[in-house]
């Protein structure tokens, strides 16, 4: 009979634990950016961390408050597209270690 303390430790290959402190990493900088958005008003339409994205992506109301990220962000308008002769614009900034975006709607 083995006790806890003979008990072989399992082999976690390095890509999985390197996986597994990305995604650490990645909550740890959402829950930040979650607060920061929060209190500065913005509203959080839904979010994803890992899968695809290097960065958690928190997508955002658009508003008024989106200047913030233009003005001091940096932000970038990364694809456009036309609907009903309407074009939208998607925007992104990163923030906290986080990447944000919103959609604008204009002529």
């Amino acid at each position: 009979m083995q006790t806890a303390m003979n008990t072989p430790q399992r082999h976690i290959p390095p890509q999985k634990r390197d996986q597994n402190a990305h995604i650490s990493a990645s909550t740890d900088n959402y829950v930040r950016c979650i607060d920061w958005l929060m209190v500065k008003g913005f509203t959080i339409t839904h979010a994803q961390i890992g899968g695809d994205h290097a960065l958690p992506v928190i997508h955002i109301q658009t508003g008024g408050l989106c200047n913030l990220f233009k003005e001091r962000y940096n932000a970038v308008c990364y694809g456009f597209r036309g609907e009903q002769g309407v074009r939208v614009d998607t925007w992104r900034a990163e923030v906290l270690g986080c990447r944000i975006e919103w959609i604008e709607r204009g002529h």
